[in-house]
């Protein structure tokens, strides 16, 4: 599920002002729930992977700064989505431990 604010109007600037949020129903997705990490010896840095949302041969609406329900838990989308032929990839970041049950 897509959690996006909603828009509560303009400011005195023409600026969006964040509504309530907007739960959106999502296709079934792929996801790769944990990060890992490399380890490294002394002079290698080690590399690391966030945790993703793959869609294949799927292209829903999601956004930087959305936020995504996967399994429960509450994540923001870390960065812009990228669009590939076979599909959306979406790395999410953050706020893991929101948890949505009930």
């Amino acid at each position: 599920m897509r959690v996006r604010d909603g828009a509560a109007g303009e400011d005195v600037f023409g600026e969006s002002i964040p509504g309530a949020p907007v739960e959106t129903p999502l296709p079934p997705a792929l996801f790769a729930p944990t990060p890992t990490a490399l380890l490294a010896h002394a002079g290698v840095a080690s590399t690391s992977t966030q945790p993703t949302v793959y869609w294949p041969r799927e292209w829903p609406d999601v956004q930087a700064g959305d936020r995504l329900v996967v399994a429960g838990e509450e994540w923001t989308v870390d960065g812009r989505p990228a669009s590939w032929p076979l599909g959306l990839v979406v790395e999410l970041t953050g706020v893991k431990g929101v948890s949505r049950v009930g």
